[in-house]
């Protein structure tokens, strides 16, 4: 298998570095978002493209991101809400995010939710 997609919810206003939210309310949310995103990822076969993964080998991570209402949205903002999804995505492959290669694009197209696929790298 040489590309794994998976779509997963949009991460929730709780996650957003601009945030002014309680610690215990930001890392239950962080748990939850990661929990979710794993789930996901292992529903779609990520156990079995993770362990196709040559040890040490980096990987392209897009996401393409869909919003949804069509407030404006800071992208790198959206990005940073990612991170408790994107550890969780790593967990359901059984590798070390370190090995990914991350991109994104934010689209005006309304969704509430991120496509997110990896890719072997050109290098």
């Amino acid at each position: 298998m040489n590309e794994f997609r998976v779509t997963l919810g949009w991460p929730c206003k709780e996650l957003s570095p601009n945030g002014r939210y309680h610690w215990a309310v930001v890392s239950k949310a962080k748990a939850a978002y990661r929990n979710a995103c794993w789930a996901l990822a292992i529903a779609e076969g990520a156990k079995q493209f993770g362990s196709e993964w040559p040890e040490g080998e980096k990987r392209n991570f897009h996401m393409d991101f869909y919003p949804p209402n069509r407030r404006a949205i800071d992208d790198s903002n959206t990005a940073y809400r990612m991170k408790s999804g994107i550890d969780g995505v790593a967990d359901a492959l059984g590798v070390d995010d370190r090995y990914f290669r991350t991109s994104y694009e934010l689209h005006d197209q309304i969704g509430g939710y991120v496509k997110v696929t990896i890719k072997r790298t050109e290098n």
